[in-house]
């Protein structure tokens, strides 16, 4: 008995040494991270640092939600994504996290060329103004590209709103977020230099899509899947 009893205590130690692992990550020695699946070749998508799953069942065209932030710890680590479906599918991307940072995990390309980036995200939220929304915008293609914001029907003219934005990039730095006025609610990605033809990506936003207080939010361009020809997706910011 005293043999099982010892085993028992043992067990218990270790679980608790476990827990105080994960409860000694906070924001003076570790980074949230939030994950987005824009790869049109992973239906489904976990995130793993070393054998430790920290979110799973992430579908394509979408993101974990603000209230499933993940805590990794501040300095260079490795990240790896797992399709749900078969573990063999995987994509790697190391990043030196900093302490009390948040960042943004994307995967995107398709299956045979899996693409990952890790991207700052916004370190306070500034609320939008009248009439207008904050956008930023994650070129989750293989191919740079211009970004153009126009009404619903409105044609493509002047300058773009981004330019020649790269791949598996985002808006970033002052301009990371672009305050736009929100009778703008369709935007286009076409390759670089041109609008002839059709738009690589085409995004509208639906007028009853609850955007946060703030009035923040992040349109992703993606290829599509499929048989389907939806190419992008929105992300409300977290506060």
């Amino acid at each position: 008995m005293k043999k099982y009893a010892m085993l028992s205590l043992v067990a218990a130690l270790a679980l608790g040494a476990c827990s105080d692992d994960d409860d000694s990550l906070g924001p003076t020695n570790s980074a949230e991270v939030r994950v987005v699946n824009a790869s049109n070749g992973v239906s489904s998508v976990g995130l793993f640092r070393g054998s430790s799953q920290l979110v799973g069942g992430v579908v394509f065209q979408t993101a974990t939600s603000c209230g499933n932030l993940k805590r990794v710890p501040s300095g260079q680590q490795t990240l790896e994504f797992r399709s749900t479906a078969s573990a063999t599918t995987t994509k790697t991307v190391s990043f030196n996290f900093v302490a009390g940072q948040r960042y943004t995990v994307v995967l995107y390309g398709p299956s045979n060329n899996l693409q990952a980036v890790v991207l700052q995200d916004q370190a306070t939220v500034t609320a939008a103004g009248a009439n207008a929304n904050r956008l930023r915008f994650i070129n989750a293609t293989l191919l740079a590209g211009d970004i153009y914001a126009t009404t619903a029907t409105g044609a493509i003219a002047g300058n773009p709103t981004v330019g020649n934005i790269a791949a598996g990039n985002s808006t970033s730095g002052a301009t990371m977020y672009q305050e736009i006025a929100n009778t703008n609610v369709r935007f286009r990605l076409f390759n670089t230099g041109t609008t002839t033809g059709n738009p690589r990506g085409d995004y509208t936003i639906n007028t009853s899509t609850s955007f946060p207080a703030s009035r923040n939010s992040t349109i992703v361009f993606t290829d599509a899947a499929g048989a389907s020809t939806v190419t992008g997706f929105q992300i409300n910011a977290c506060s």
